[in-house]
């Protein structure tokens, strides 16, 4: 296949310039215009798109748009089922599957289809840097260098030392970094974590295809990789 031009936004009667894109997740795209504003296309399940259309798909882009107080969003974080984004106030916002209460905690687990802003228990005035989602937790880093995460922990995806399910957002205890940044963070769809930090380590926690030889961990683990005398990459979890 080739590359093909993007040319249909919704009602718009000729596509705005487009200054930020991301894609993946569950077959999802998104594009920022340069004024701002968010369009998204492709699969929608469970109300991937946050458009606040429960259809199946949208081929052609659609707005997202935000309640106030949103600012601009810079930066978007797709994931299976569900999305997150940051504004350019730092803030958290996001929509889709909820199961789990990946999205937030609310009395419902009902999915949701157009972004809610999410509150961790750092309070309103806490600002984010990036966030990341899988079908089974989501989470986020913000200024100060905390890692938040919410959602299921049935596979210890919250790192927070069990497999308890618990409401509310939690950060992850990074005390085993030595006070080292996280430079990169990934997560898998079905439920592993891991990090990179500031001094080229890299740490692995819940469990998934990301993490080792099927390893299962309720905390992060330093993840070492070796090579052996056969050239093969060695893989060891302590």
């Amino acid at each position: 296949s080739t590359p093909g031009k993007i040319s249909s936004f919704g009602a718009l009667i000729s596509p705005p310039p487009i200054d930020l894109v991301a894609t993946g997740g569950s077959s999802t795209g998104f594009a920022r215009a340069e004024d701002g504003r968010l369009f998204a296309w492709g699969a929608n399940f469970s109300g991937a798109l946050g458009t606040g259309s429960g259809q199946n798909s949208k081929r052609f882009p659609d707005q997202v748009v935000f309640p106030d107080p949103a600012g601009t969003p810079v930066a978007i974080f797709p994931g299976p089922s569900g999305s997150l984004a940051v504004d350019d106030l730092g803030q958290l916002w996001g929509w889709g599957g909820n199961d789990r209460g990946q999205v937030t905690h609310l009395d419902s687990r009902d999915t949701i289809n157009e972004p809610v802003r999410i509150v961790s228990q750092g309070g309103a005035s806490l600002r984010y840097q990036w966030a990341m989602r899988s079908s089974f937790a989501s989470y986020a880093m913000d200024f100060y260098g905390r890692l938040w995460a919410w959602g299921g922990n049935s596979r210890g995806g919250l790192g927070q030392g069990d497999f308890e399910e618990r409401e509310g957002h939690f950060p992850v205890d990074l005390s085993r970094l030595g006070g080292s940044a996280v430079l990169a963070a990934d997560t898998s769809g079905d439920g592993g974590v891991m990090i990179e930090d500031s001094s080229r380590r890299v740490w692995g926690w819940g469990m998934g295809s990301l993490m080792p030889n099927g390893f299962r961990s309720h905390e992060p683990l330093s993840v070492l990789i070796q090579d052996r005398p056969d050239g093969r990459p060695d893989v060891k979890v302590s």
